[in-house]
This record gives C-alpha cells, sequence and structure tokens, in this order.
C-alpha cells in the first residue's frame, strides 16, 4: 500500500517565464524531523571527552554539534518539503529550486502539528505551458504544396530506383578488401544523401527545407510558449562547452574562433540564442501536440528504426530505445501538423 504523502501548507505563485514562486510553512513536527534526520547523519562523527565516538549521551551530542545541526537538519526538511509540495501542486520543475527568501523560527515546541512563524520561499523554472496555435490560421499557397509534392515523389522514385540497384550489384573480392571496417558497420553517409537527394537539384532542395521551417515558424509564432530564461542559459553554455571542446581538438581556443567568424562573443551568443530558442519552442510544442493529440509509437517500429541504422536489435539499451521512441513520435507529430495545414490551413491563392 501507498504511503501517503503528508500535506504542505504552501503558497504557489505563477511567475513570468515559466517559473513558480512557493512560500512554504513548515510544521512543528516537519522542523523536529529535519532535525532528528540530521542529528542520525553527525553523531556518529562526534568526539566528546570521556566516551566512545559517537555514544555519548544525546544532550553532550546536541551541544558539541551547536549551530551545525540545525543548519543540518534545516536543509533536510527544507528539501522534503519541496518534493512534497512539487507531488501535491503537480509542477514539472526544469531547474533546482533556489531558495530566495526565509523568515521566522519556529513556535510551540509541544504541538507537533502546529505552525511554527517560520517560512521560506523557493524559485524555480517548470516544464513551460504551450498552448499550440489554430493551425487553420496558418498561411499556405496551392503553388507551395504542389510543388512540395511533386519533389516528395521524386525523392521517393529516387531511392525506389536505387534499392534493386543495391541488391543486384556484387562486390569483386578487390572491391571487399577496399572496403573500410567502419562503412561496413555503419554504411556510408555520402551514400544515404545520393539516394535522398537523387534527381532533385539543390535549389529545389533548399526550398523543400524553407517549405517546412517557414510552415513551423509559422505555428511557432502563433503559439504560445513562454520558455524559461534558465533553460536558455543552460543550452547556451551547453553549445559553448561541445564547441569548445571540439575547437580544443584542433588546436583552436573560442577566442580565436571568434576571431575566425569576425564576431565578439555578444553576437555569437546572440545567433546562438536564436537558433536554440526556436529549436526549443519546436520541441515542446510537437511533444505537447503528440500528447494532446494521443501519438504513439510502436515497439515494431522503434525497433525497425534501430535495426535501419545500426543493422542489429540484440543490443538495446533502454536509454536507446527511449531516444529512438521520442523522436519517432516527434517526427509523427511534424507530419501530422503539416499534413493538417496542406489541407486545412489559409489558402493564400498564389499564381
Amino acid at each position: 500500500m501507498e504511503e501517503k504523502i503528508k500535506k504542505v501548507k504552501v503558497t504557489v505563485e505563477k511567475l513570468p517565464k515559466s517559473k513558480v514562486r512557493l512560500t512554504i510553512k513548515p510544521s512543528q513536527e516537519d522542523l523536529e524531523s529535519g532535525i532528528d534526520k540530521a542529528y542520525r547523519q553527525l553523531a556518529g562523527d562526534v568526539v566528546v571527552k570521556g566516551f566512545r565516538k559517537g555514544k555519548a549521551p544525546q544532550t553532550l551530542i546536541v551541544e558539541q554539534l551547536g549551530e551545525k545541526l540545525f543548519t543540518r537538519g534545516g536543509g533536510i526538511m527544507m528539501q522534503e518539503l519541496i518534493e512534497r509540495a512539487v507531488i501535491q501542486e503537480q509542477l514539472r520543475p526544469i531547474t533546482r529550486a533556489e531558495v530566495v527568501k526565509t523568515d521566522g523560527k519556529e513556535e510551540d515546541k509541544n504541538d507537533k502539528e502546529s505552525e511554527s512563524t517560520m517560512s521560506f520561499t523557493v524559485e524555480f523554472a517548470i516544464y513551460p505551458a504551450v498552448k499550440i496555435a489554430d493551425l487553420h490560421k496558418v498561411t499556405i499557397s496551392k503553388n507551395d504544396i504542389t510543388k512540395a509534392k511533386e519533389l516528395k515523389e521524386k525523392k521517393n522514385e529516387a531511392i525506389t530506383e536505387e534499392k534493386p540497384k543495391n541488391k543486384k550489384k556484387s562486390k569483386t573480392s578487390e572491391d571487399k578488401s577496399e572496403e573500410k571496417p567502419e562503412d561496413k558497420a555503419e554504411g556510408k553517409p555520402e551514400d544515404k544523401d545520393k539516394i535522398e537527394n537523387a534527381a532533385v537539384e539543390p535549389a529545389e532542395i533548399f526550398s523543400i527545407e524553407s517549405y517546412y521551417s517557414g510552415l513551423m515558424d509559422q505555428v511557432i509564432s502563433l503559439s504560445e510558449i513562454d520558455l524559461p530564461d534558465e533553460l536558455i542559459e543552460a543550452e547556451l553554455a551547453e553549445h559553448k562547452r561541445k564547441l569548445s571542446a571540439k575547437l580544443e581538438q584542433l588546436g583552436i581556443s573560442f577566442e580565436q574562433y571568434l576571431q575566425i567568424q569576425k564576431k565578439t562573443e555578444e553576437e555569437i551568443f546572440a545567433q546562438w540564442q536564436e537558433e536554440i530558442t526556436f529549436s526549443l519552442k519546436e520541441e515542446f510544442l510537437l511533444a505537447e501536440y503528440a500528447i494532446i493529440n494521443k501519438l504513439d509509437t510502436s515497439e515494431e517500429e522503434i525497433m525497425q528504426a534501430i535495426k535501419e541504422v545500426t543493422g542489429s536489435v540484440e543490443k538495446v539499451d533502454e536509454e536507446q530505445y527511449n531516444y529512438v521512441k521520442l523522436l519517432l513520435t516527434k517526427q509523427k507529430a511534424f507530419n501530422n501538423i503539416i499534413t493538417f495545414i496542406e489541407e486545412n490551413g489559409t489558402n493564400t491563392n498564389s499564381n
């Protein structure tokens, strides 16, 4: 039987940029529980003259620990109350809670159910609320729809024609000896590109990509997605870290990279921020669309996708499985959105 979580006295205040502020009032029982847990954590290491380590009477150990006991106990209590409040209020944090204010002190020690005069306030970012736009309002021209359809048909025909050729083609022993192990294991990326891009001019490829991104631009701009600043800042920092690591392998510093790009750090960060903001908004929007429309990906689809990439499904760990599932589900959401707009969007009647 599940243990019932005791209710927390908490006030929830919604802040801009998908942040919340929680003001929590602990009970006397909460305070004593935190101190008790802190005592059990610390007592074993306390040395009191005349007693073996950790074996002195509790009153002497408490006296020896002093303020450290109450500081540790307060920290334990606050962390537990925050976790309980998050569950109670059904919040979805994406950053750690930051204590912004503490106030008051404990009150009646004889009444464990009584409230203390103490309270503390924390703030943290939560999973952003997403209000998806009315897709009927997205504008699209019939000419663009027709052109996109023709280009997709060309690519599909090119892939269909290429497959039989690959099956009939046999390698000589000389060809096999020249094959690189990494090509055999992973396949050549350039071969995949040739198949996908066959019979399609570069200008047309850019056109169809612009077509899709243009529609998603509209969907995102018409939707309401209030990203937390902390999330964007974290993504920027991670992007810089990964880039710096790659540059270091090439013997280039980040400062040298900026000189090559002829941009200041502020300018490059502004560029990244725009790209990261769009990417995050698209990610949250597709995830929300998939939830609302109950889109899911079957195990068969997931394993097939993994097999196409790795050639085997014998060793698939949970992380890999869930990652592929997420990608496929979001791709379904993207395809459904594009199809809906093509069929129901606002036609601009371009000629």
